[in-house]
């Protein structure tokens, strides 16, 4: 059972049967478990007395536990009447108004905590977003990372949505329908992302996968040409090759030295000496 929402208890009470359904409260409501128990309506000198024992039974296991219940009563269990407006019951009607307004300031009394809790829930969850997002923004500044601002704004807004489906929760209200949405809206970026990033970084995989092999080939100080380019290589870095030329230093992609021609012109010279 969660600290936060409190496990609900619905008991049907019936003269031959007595149903109890626990269900659990949370982002995805479930039933947690079931039971029915059998009952004498010949038990005692009512109808309902029989029902009643049944239920005490079954909610002996239940003893300590904190939990809301809704109690249905069934129809053997109520009477019906139709009165006549009189003068006289005119005081009564005004007593059960004061009573259903004071029974209505009761809840709204005890409605009040979760209210309070979610109210805190918000908070906490502002307090957090604010956190990271700044916290985003500071790296992607120390890094150079343009969309920092941006990816910062996204996480926030992400983590107060998931503040605002706890607090209604909390309220009593079922969001899972809006759990579901913002879950699929989740996935769906980040899936969107992976397939950018993935497409984006292709070249990079390439050539850092080339690099791996070029190492097992070449090293420092050969002369070579590939793509047209002749020099010295001076050094091999995870992705490509600093070659030094006539011109200048010429950083050429390692997957060069796989997917096209490459000589080694100071081997070839050695050779023919």
């Amino acid at each position: 059972m969660s600290r936060l929402w409190r496990d609900r208890l619905l008991i049907s009470l019936a003269p031959a049967e007595v149903a109890l359904l626990r269900v659990a409260r949370g982002l995805r409501p479930r039933i947690l478990g079931k039971q029915c128990v059998d009952c004498d309506p010949a038990f005692g000198a009512a109808p309902w007395q029989g029902a009643v024992a049944a239920l005490g039974t079954a909610l002996e296991p239940l003893r300590g536990e904190r939990l809301d219940a809704t109690l249905v009563l069934s129809n053997h269990f109520v009477r019906y009447a139709i009165v006549r407006p009189e003068a006289a019951l005119a005081s009564a009607a005004e007593q059960l108004g004061l009573i259903t307004f004071a029974n209505w300031v009761l809840e709204l009394l005890g409605y009040l905590p979760r209210v309070l809790i979610s109210v805190f829930i918000l908070f906490i969850g502002y307090l957090i977003s604010s956190g990271i997002r700044n916290l985003i923004v500071a790296l992607a500044d120390a890094s150079n990372f343009q969309h920092g601002l941006s990816l910062g704004h996204l996480v926030a807004g992400l983590i107060l949505a998931f503040a605002l489906l706890l607090g209604l929760n909390q309220l009593g209200l079922d969001v899972s329908l809006f759990a579901d949405i913002i879950i699929l809206a989740v996935a769906a970026l980040f899936g969107s992302a992976a397939v950018a990033f993935g497409i984006g970084a292709a070249d990079a995989v390439r050539n850092v996968m080339a690099s791996h092999y070029v190492r097992k080939t070449y090293r420092n100080g050969l002369r070579v040409r590939v793509q047209g380019l002749e020099g010295e290589i001076l050094e091999m870095t995870p992705v490509a090759v600093i070659l030094e030329t006539a011109e200048g230093e010429a950083m050429i992609p390692a997957r060069h030295f796989l997917e096209s021609v490459s000589l080694i012109i100071e081997e070839q010279e050695s050779a023919r000496a």
